[in-house]
């Protein structure tokens, strides 16, 4: 049996929670296992983004519409809202389930119009991979067997989902979590996956060398033919460019057989002129001047 814990909000850096899962299982595109243990054990905190804030926010506000929402569509009542549950066995494994209907979850979220083929028919449960890590762990830690997803896509695609326990996968998601618990227990950091997270566990480089192996090697010189053909292809598009725009002379648009090939219109856009405010106010240009500092990668 579950435990509930209401009116709790213990600090994130405490548990995992569901939204913590397809991070450990590598199937967030949001974020690596690295930095979220990284956070987990206050090696650094989580930035806040303004924009993805206003994005979470709004989809909190919305989220009792979408549950009335799901109540009207399938008749079912939402008996209980936004209630946190630990697992038994671990209490550090947590979730917070947004509603409930009888003995089954309900999860309620909004998605943008442009993840819209990531998401099935409806009463299906094709859901993006990364939700499913999330409703698996709460399916987990409640015990349950079913959870609804009440998803609304854009303004006006409403979508509900049913994703039925799968305990091959569960057993995964526990095993990976109980092992990415032991890592925050024992201070202990994941393997560093992308240059996103080498670059913030060595933002600075020394005068050394450090001997790779052959596998290593290989992907440098596949690097470096990579690069090649981008450089190529930039060349290319500069060319394209150059016999195409003349073409448009002071047009909108170019068209073929009455099909709209390319548009050209005007844009604006304000910059700051760092040269000009260096040369004219340099003491106002010193003050709000900021110097960082980042590794680049050359190959040989």
């Amino acid at each position: 049996m579950s435990t509930v814990l209401q009116h709790q909000q213990p600090d994130r850096a405490t548990y995992i929670g569901g939204s913590d899962a397809a991070t450990i299982l590598g199937v967030s595109p949001w974020q690596t296992r690295y930095k979220l243990w990284a956070q987990k054990t206050g090696l650094i905190s989580k930035p806040i983004d303004p924009a993805k804030a206003k994005i979470f926010a709004r989809g909190k506000r919305l989220e009792p519409v979408i549950l009335q929402m799901f109540e009207d569509e399938t008749g079912l009542r939402v008996d209980h809202h936004n209630r946190r549950f630990s697992d038994s066995e671990y209490p550090f494994l947590a979730a917070e389930i947004d509603g409930e209907t009888g003995d089954e979850n309900i999860d309620a979220k909004t998605a943008q119009p442009f993840a819209r083929h990531l998401w099935g028919e409806p009463g299906s449960d094709v859901i993006p991979i990364y939700y499913t890590a999330q409703f698996m762990h709460g399916l987990m830690v409640t015990g349950r067997d079913v959870c609804h997803v009440a998803a609304m896509i854009g303004l006006d695609d409403f979508r509900i989902f049913r994703i039925q326990r799968d305990d091959e996968l569960i057993a995964l998601i526990r095993e990976k979590e109980l092992e990415f618990w032991k890592l925050i227990q024992n201070q202990t950091p994941p393997p560093i996956e992308t240059a996103e997270d080498a670059l913030s566990v060595w933002p600075t480089s020394r005068l050394e060398t450090a001997e790779v192996s052959e596998a290593v090697a290989d992907m440098v010189q596949e690097l470096k033919m990579v690069k090649a053909q981008i450089k190529e292809l930039e060349t290319r598009e500069a060319e394209l460019k150059d016999a195409i725009l003349p073409t448009f002379q002071d047009a909108e648009a170019i068209a073929s057989a009455g099909r709209i090939l390319a548009t050209g219109k005007t844009q604006n856009a304000s910059r700051l002129d760092q040269k000009t405010l260096a040369s004219q106010q340099p003491e106002i240009f010193e003050q709000y001047k900021v110097t960082s500092s980042t590794r680049v990668l050359r190959i040989k």
